[in-house]
């Protein structure tokens, strides 16, 4: 599935067959988010986040988090994870699920105050990409396929 995944997830959805005729939108957000809060304390972390997050912090750099989750239950997550003192800016959805970041990626972009030349997103989606070339900023993608693992660096807009 990690080769057909984009956001926003309506465009996931249709590439693997849904009819949301049959199958509304809103009614699958609605599915996949009771059942994700229910098992969220399942997931972990990445093995070396907490080392990376710490090693950019420890020298100086300012670190936000875009998410397509809600943005209450992702301040949730980075309380429950203990990540909260890593992050000055939690910019998650407000109305929907999944959609689309470019609002929010603006709007995280604006409060921060940051020069679009100083600012990096770190993403794993194309989406991530297509958000950090709208908004003229750098991105480093981390694209996971089965036993491969890339890191690859491309200028978002510039």
């Amino acid at each position: 599935h990690r080769d057909l995944f984009d956001l926003p997830i309506s465009v996931y959805y249709e590439r693997i067959g849904f009819d949301f005729d049959a199958d509304p939108m809103q009614v699958l957000n609605d599915e996949f988010a009771a059942s994700y809060a229910a098992r969220r304390a399942e997931c972990g972390l990445h093995h070396p986040a907490t080392d990376i997050l710490g090693g950019f912090a420890a020298r100086g750099y300012a670190q936000s988090v875009l998410s397509a989750y809600p943005q209450d239950a992702r301040e949730d997550a980075i309380s429950y994870f203990r990540l909260s003192g890593y992050f000055s800016g939690l910019f998650g959805h407000l109305e929907t699920f999944a959609g689309s970041k470019l609002g929010r990626g603006a709007d995280g972009l604006s409060a921060t105050g940051h020069d679009p030349a100083d600012v990096v997103l770190v993403g794993d989606t194309v989406h991530d990409w297509e958000v950090a070339t709208h908004l003229g900023i750098a991105c480093i993608l981390r694209v996971e396929n089965n036993e491969l693992f890339t890191l690859a660096f491309i200028g978002g807009g510039r």
